[in-house]
Formats: C-alpha cells, sequence, structure tokens
C-alpha cells in the first residue's frame, strides 16, 4: 500500500457517521472568534474556521467559516493575533495576512493584507517561529536571533526608544550572541528565553500592575531586561517556554523543564489570586508524581496539558471553552480533563476568550476538539450552537 493509499485509508477511518472532522497537528487561535490550524493529513497546510472582518482568514470571502483551506503551502508554525494570521512554511518562509496595525505583518506599509503575502527578515534569514500580537510581531530566526515588527510606543522594538514604528522586520541587537528558544509578544510588552533559561521583557510595566512581572519602579522598559532576579527556582532548574496574555493586557507566563508553571501580572486570571506579583509558581499540589506541564496557552486565563496527558486551567470560563459542562470561572488551576478524553494524547493547546482547541492523536489518528461559542463556526459543522464541552470539530461537507 503506498503513501496516498495509506492517507485514504487513515481519512475513511476517521470520519464520524459520514462527517470529517478537522485534523490538526498545530493549531493557534485569534483574541476572538476565529482559529487556524496546520492539517496533518493534507501536507501539514494551514486551515482556518471562524470570523472573517479583516482578513483574518486570509482570502476566504464569507464572514464566518467552517475548517477551509488558508494557506496551501506546508508549514511547521502558525500564530495568531487580533485579526491577523501568520505561518512559517518548512523551509522557513513567513506568510502573513489579515489586519495591519503599525505595520505588525511586516509588509513595508500598514494596508491591510487580503490575502497571504510572503514576507522576509534582513539578510534573507530563514525564519523557525513566529507570534503575533495586537501591535506588533516577533520572528525567529534561523540564526536564532530575534527579529520585530510594528508599534513602537512601548519600547518593543526593544532598541531604548519609544518612537518610530517599524512595518518591516528588524533584528532585536541587543540579543547579539544570545540564542533565543522561545518569545512571546502582546499589546503592552513582550518576552523571550534562551537556552541557558534567562528570561528577558521589555514594554509597559505599568505601574503597580507589573504587566511584563517587574517592580513598578522600571515603568516604560524599551531595551529587553532580565527577569530571573525576580523569581525562584529550584536547583538545576530552567525556563523553557514563555507566553503573555495578549487579550488580558495584564502578564504572562512561563514553563520550567521540571514542568512547573508561573505566572506574573494579575494573577487572578491564573489561578493566583486577584493580586499583582512577580513571576509566582502556581503549579497546583493536585499533579501526580512525576507529573508536570508541557505546552500551555493564555487568554484571560490559562490552560496546559502534562505529560500524563491531563488538562488544567484557570480564569475566565466564558461560554463554558474550558470544556466543564458549565461557564464557572475556576479561581485555581484546576484538572479539567474530560472522562471521555482520557485515553488521548494531547499535542497542543490554544484558548482564545470564547474558545478553547487541543489537538489529540490516538494510534496516530489526528482529531482536533473545541469548546465554547460556536455562532461565528468556530467549532465547525454541526457545532454551531457552541459546547460546554469539548467536540470534534467537523469540517464543512
Amino acid at each position: 500500500m503506498d503513501e496516498t493509499q495509506t492517507t485514504n485509508l487513515i481519512e475513511t477511518v476517521v470520519t464520524y457517521q459520514g462527517n470529517t472532522p478537522a485534523r490538526a497537528k498545530k493549531l493557534a487561535a485569534a483574541g476572538l472568534y476565529a482559529a487556524t490550524y496546520l492539517d496533518a493529513y493534507r501536507n501539514n497546510y494551514v486551515y482556518g474556521m471562524g470570523l472573517q472582518s479583516s482578513n483574518q482568514l486570509g482570502s476566504l470571502t464569507t464572514s464566518s467559516n467552517y475548517p477551509t483551506l488558508i494557506l496551501g503551502r506546508s508549514c511547521k508554525d502558525i500564530t495568531m493575533g487580533r485579526y491577523n494570521g501568520m505561518a512559517v512554511t518548512t523551509n522557513g518562509e513567513l506568510w502573513v495576512w489579515g489586519q495591519n496595525t503599525y505595520g505588525k505583518n511586516g509588509t513595508g506599509n500598514t494596508n491591510q493584507v487580503a490575502a497571504p503575502r510572503q514576507v522576509g527578515l534582513p539578510g534573507g534569514v530563514k525564519v523557525q517561529k513566529v507570534k503575533t500580537g495586537q501591535y506588533n510581531s516577533l520572528a525567529l530566526g534561523e540564526d536564532n536571533q530575534l527579529y520585530v515588527t510594528g508599534y513602537s510606543g512601548y519600547g518593543i522594538l526593544g532598541n531604548g526608544t519609544t518612537s518610530g514604528d517599524a512595518n518591516q522586520f528588524l533584528k532585536i541587537d541587543f540579543f547579539n550572541g544570545m540564542q533565543i528558544v522561545d518569545m512571546d509578544v502582546f499589546v503592552y510588552g513582550a518576552i523571550a528565553v534562551t537556552n541557558d533559561g534567562n528570561v528577558y521583557v521589555w514594554g509597559l510595566n505599568g505601574g503597580g500592575n507589573r504587566r511584563v512581572g517587574l517592580p513598578a519602579s522600571f515603568g516604560t522598559v524599551s531595551t529587553p531586561t532580565l527577569l530571573n532576579p525576580y523569581f525562584t527556582l529550584n536547583s538545576g532548574e530552567k525556563v523553557i517556554k514563555v507566553l503573555t496574555d495578549d487579550y488580558s493586557n495584564y502578564g504572562g507566563g512561563f514553563i520550567t523543564d521540571q514542568g512547573r508553571f508561573f505566572g506574573f501580572g494579575y494573577l487572578a486570571y491564573f489561578g493566583g489570586g486577584a493580586v499583582y506579583s512577580a513571576p509566582t509558581n502556581l503549579t497546583p499540589g493536585t499533579l501526580q508524581a512525576s507529573e508536570g506541564f508541557t505546552e500551555f496557552t493564555m487568554n484571560n486565563g490559562v490552560a496546559l496539558i502534562t505529560n500524563q496527558n491531563r488538562l488544567y486551567a484557570a480564569g475566565l470560563n466564558t461560554n463554558g471553552r474550558f470544556g466543564t459542562g458549565n461557564a464557572t470561572n475556576l479561581n485555581t488551576v484546576t484538572n479539567i480533563t474530560p472522562a471521555n478524553l482520557t485515553g488521548v494524547n494531547y499535542g497542543g493547546i490554544s484558548l482564545r476568550f470564547n474558545n478553547m482547541y487541543v489537538t489529540t492523536t490516538v494510534t496516530n489518528r489526528y482529531v482536533l476538539y473545541g469548546a465554547g461559542q460556536g455562532v461565528y463556526r468556530q467549532l465547525g459543522r454541526l457545532n454551531e450552537a457552541g459546547s460546554q464541552t469539548l467536540v470534534v470539530v467537523f469540517e464543512d461537507q
């Protein structure tokens, strides 16, 4: 049996009562009503669903969409921001589409990008991964250096100033000689971590709210600043993944190689109570022996995956997006693993204001699940009424 025959057989096996589920290998959701994913059975092409208001789903034409092809190129990374999206192809090309506020798409202007178009990094450097937010975007080059485009007013360009917006990607020279491994950006700031576990933040710290985790005395920080002095790790422990909450605008967090989760800023969204704080360990004591967090996502809350294939969450449960069967907010990091999905492997997770999505595999069969609002078809066909439990996201027929 050749590859095509095998693929056809798998696609036939995973249909549900004649309906085809979305098969996601990696996913990214937008601020409110849209999401994208890489289809594991279709060459990792980019598919999208939900509201189309500012071309955040590329050149798709209807106002709301079932899962539909956005970019027919094999990709390794995707991201969505406030009404825009980006993808990195397997050969390191960067493609962008949607709202282009302050030039955050890096096209050389601020015009909305109606259909996916390719943009580049200085010197033709290829891209590893990309993150986009409300006003800025960050790209990690294959040279392990960090590049930025967009608004300068909060110091997110990282060049020591708060003036002179960039509508094309610029290298952040501060990181010369370092190796960036992960990064994120939100409306007021940015965060990055190097291969030695050093965490750097920059942007509007905002008085007492500690948006980027620094003490109030720092104010606006226009040059990356080391965050490590303001939190405590175990001996030999280091940070490996970082995120910011682009929707609540009040903080972010990270996970370590020991599987612990830390949040900073307004901790009420992350399970730490109504306080503004430096990075704080919010790992729940209910984790099993040797269990730790491996993936996480933030948006007016946090959702996480453990190495024992359990889901945890804290924060606002808008439209029942956590899949708990109700819309009750979660004040602490709580186990939300659904009983009917205990036998699957969770590969990825993305949380947005109205929805949560997870990618699952069972014997190499990828299926995308989602919960929350469905009025804009962001849960796919058959789920327009929305769901307060995790349901299969179906493609259009």
